[in-house]
């Protein structure tokens, strides 16, 4: 799940506006192909707990952090809509892409983003190819009525839409 918004972000009396925040499930790194340059993702029960965690895209460093090295940042603090939150990562440069940058964003957790943003009505869905040995359909299901309880079997056949998938679905 990925849902997004734009805000501006604070650190240590700099802003930076037009800041893209990304509320994701940690699924989301691996089908965005997210490296890191330092630190670390957060954890399932980061996540789970709603936690006030992120990981810093390079422009963000640039902007508000004087350009320090990544692994300066780790451990720094953000403030987003008000709120603070703890950097616990550094995504790689990806560069920019018909001129704008893929690099001026937060991932933070889908929890916290709920918390922040509200929930949305609309929500960034990926596609589960027919056939895949890895799916597993009553795991998509219970992850996806953990964040909605109309989730319904037939909305979920694997040739679908999917709205959620976790690495554990992979493994059961």
């Amino acid at each position: 799940l990925a849902m997004a918004t734009m805000d501006i972000i604070k650190h240590a009396g700099e802003k930076s506006d037009e800041i893209t925040i990304r509320g994701i499930t940690l699924s989301m790194f691996d089908i965005d192909a997210v490296n890191l340059d330092a630190g670390r993702f957060w954890s399932e029960s980061e996540h789970a707990a709603g936690r006030d965690v992120c990981v810093v895209g390079s422009d963000i460093l640039e902007n508000l952090f004087n350009e320090a090295p990544p692994e300066r940042a780790v451990g720094q603090e953000v403030r987003i809509a008000g709120r603070t939150f703890q950097i616990v990562g550094v995504a790689e440069k990806k560069g920019k892409i018909f001129g704008f940058s893929r690099d001026s964003l937060i991932y933070i957790p889908y929890t916290s983003y709920q918390k922040l943003y509200g929930a949305r009505d609309s929500l960034v869905v990926f596609i589960v190819r027919p056939g895949n040995p890895d799916y597993n359909k009553d795991c998509v299901i219970s992850n996806a009525r953990a964040f909605s309880s109309d989730v319904t079997c037939n909305s979920l056949r694997p040739a679908s839409v999917c709205p959620v998938w976790s690495r554990d679905c992979a493994s059961r």
